[in-house]
């Protein structure tokens, strides 16, 4: 389409009859013809149809050969909102503003003149002006960018004014690279998310400049990294990095060659952790994990779904289907919302029922809705566009927030760390001879020392104690035959997890929940979970904090009576143990509530 002037009408009033002997009469139909292909194909086609039509029809006068095809004014309003900049306190220029509506930032010099600094700015996706513009932010992540390191780190030699000024625009520089001996170019740009600068493949492709591949320019990198990145490739795999962090680890460290963080979000039943997994450099040159930050933000626990009027599971399920990563509080995104045909009035509604919801929740007057729309507030809300929904609670779920920060040596799942942060104890790995011999040793989370801001803040558990010797004990009661399901349950409860396992089934219908105390050398029965997953949710409130050990049970279990006299045995406990109701003390056949 780019080799067409599209300046001169080739679609006169009967749009069939193209202008006789025009030499590109065949490509303009072969054209007409693809582009009717695409807007009838998938979403995918469809769009690309409209952004080719926007690029080079939509504003000639051959935008009439698309009236068949699309509605343009439509196609107008839903996609030029894109293009329009209106930055109120902030001056750019017109490469400035290209490249942020290409989605790259800019930096700018900020504060009174004497004491300027250079600060980040790009366009927030997330939200628009009333008016549909786009909304330019600072970008707080990348204050410690610092330019010239950063391509000195990649190979690069020091640039010149012209091209830090080109990157401080926004817009991509051809830099010239020279690792151990071996030359290349290579078209980069500055990428706010991961505060780095990043190489873009395509372009470089486009003007050939993978003469000298990837493989030919980091070889001698990759061979050094080789020594130690599929041992710490497996580290994090092992405690649970996911594979887009895991295929990450290899570039940053061959490319950048320079300490790094990863991001990654864990959901463990109705909790949310964020995980900040810091690589670092060491001073042989080669990586290990360094620490690992964990950011929990606990679910909702309530008493009655139905508190200050509000549904609570019905307000988590909308909180969960709206996207906050679109911005919904100021009053501009809200006209926005409403009005402008690329807003989402539907999922606004959601919104502000959410809103009144939590309102309602922390303002009413049972306490217990106050603590419920924090948790709320903090587990979806945080760190969004939308922390602000509910300003009452910002400060709420501020001080429900909970971050630790665990060292990378004893080495702990991403799991373990959630279940260490719960209260639990979880084992740890240390490692000898380059992770040839590893130690297994048990530690709690000491909270004095959380409090106090000591680190580690773990304490060792003296003395030894094995999950497996313990399951082993009971293998004729506790139903763990396959090993498969032996190795996971044992696995399972060394991270500090709560885990299922079944006794006598003619007895008990439901699994019992237990998890490991290395203090006491015991395996320990949560009564208050084995309850709640049995639906005896009424007892399960009442014995909330409520243990019994393993073995404790498993004597009850063998004193309890034949199964031919019809009654099941209470095996809750200390409370209410002498109750005369046994449909109200017992852990037995699960029944509906």
């Amino acid at each position: 389409m780019g080799r067409i002037d599209w300046s001169r009408d080739w679609f006169p009033e009967n749009r069939r009859a193209f202008i006789e002997g025009a030499p590109q009469r065949s490509l303009i139909n072969d054209i007409v013809r693809d582009m009717t292909r695409l807007q009838e194909s998938n979403a995918e086609g469809r769009e690309v149809f409209q952004q080719l039509a926007l690029k080079f029809l939509i504003h000639t006068v051959n935008g009439k050969a698309l009236e068949g095809m699309v509605n343009l004014e439509q196609l107008r309003s839903g996609y030029e909102k894109k293009l329009i900049l209106q930055p109120d306190d902030l001056s750019v220029t017109a490469l400035q503003a290209y490249n942020l509506l290409d989605g790259r930032p800019i930096m700018k010099k900020m504060g009174v003149p004497e004491s300027q600094d250079w600060e980040w700015f790009a366009v927030n996706p997330a939200k628009r002006n009333p008016d549909g513009s786009s909304v330019i932010e600072r970008v707080s992540d990348m204050q410690d960018l610092m330019l010239v390191l950063e391509l000195t780190r990649m190979g690069g030699k020091i640039p010149s004014y012209e091209d830090l000024a080109a990157i401080r625009n926004g817009s991509k520089v051809l830099i010239h690279l020279e690792v151990d001996g071996v030359k290349a170019d290579r078209i980069v740009y500055a990428d706010p998310q991961h505060m780095r600068l990043v190489i873009d493949r395509a372009e470089s492709e486009h003007y050939g400049l993978y003469q000298v591949t990837d493989e030919e320019l980091y070889g001698s990198r990759r061979q050094k990294a080789q020594l130690f990145l599929p041992a710490l490739q497996a580290q994090a795999t092992a405690i649970g990095v996911n594979k887009p962090n895991v295929a990450r680890l290899a570039e940053e460290i061959i490319v950048r060659d320079r300490s790094f963080d990863l991001i990654q979000e864990g959901i463990y039943d109705n909790d949310r952790v964020v995980y900040l997994v810091e690589v670092g450099k060491n001073p042989d040159d080669d990586f290990s994990i360094h620490q690992i930050r964990a950011d929990l933000r606990k679910g909702p626990h309530f008493s009655d779904p139905v508190i200050n009027t509000v549904d609570v599971p019905m307000l988590e399920k909308m909180m969960q289907a709206a996207d906050w990563n679109q911005d919904f509080t100021g009053a501009g995104s809200v006209q926005f919302h409403n009005r402008h045909p690329g807003g989402n009035k539907e999922m606004l509604d959601v919104v502000s029922q959410v809103q009144a919801d939590l309102q309602y929740l922390y303002a009413g007057p049972n306490l217990e809705g106050a603590d419920i729309a924090a948790t709320l507030a903090l587990k979806y809300l945080k760190d969004s566009p939308n922390e602000q929904l509910v300003p009452s609670t910002v400060r709420a779920m501020n001080q429900k927030q909970v971050i630790i920060t665990f060292p990378g040596k004893p080495e702990f799942s991403l799991e373990s760390l959630y279940h260490l942060m719960n209260n639990r104890f979880a084992m740890g790995k240390r490692f000898a001879e380059g992770r040839e011999r590893e130690t297994r040793e048990w530690y709690k989370l000491d909270r004095e020392k959380t409090l106090m801001g000591i680190n580690p803040p773990i304490t060792l558990v003296p003395g030894e104690f094995s999950v497996a010797d313990s399951l082993a004990r009971h293998a004729s009661v506790v139903e763990l035959k396959m090993p498969t399901l032996l190795d996971r349950t044992v696995k399972g409860l060394e991270s500090g997890g709560l885990m299922a396992i079944h006794l006598d089934r003619k007895q008990f219908a439901v699994p019992m929940f237990i998890y490991a105390d290395p203090v006491n050398k015991e395996l320990m029965v949560d009564l208050a979970a084995t309850l709640a997953k049995g639906n005896f949710l009424e007892q399960a409130m009442a014995f909330k904090g409520e243990t019994m050990t393993l073995d404790r049970l498993i004597n009850l279990v063998g004193e309890a009576p034949a199964a031919k006299q019809g009654h099941k045995k209470w095996l809750g406990g200390s409370k209410n143990e002498s109750s005369d109701d046994p449909d109200e003390n017992n852990l037995g056949k699960s029944r509906k509530k």
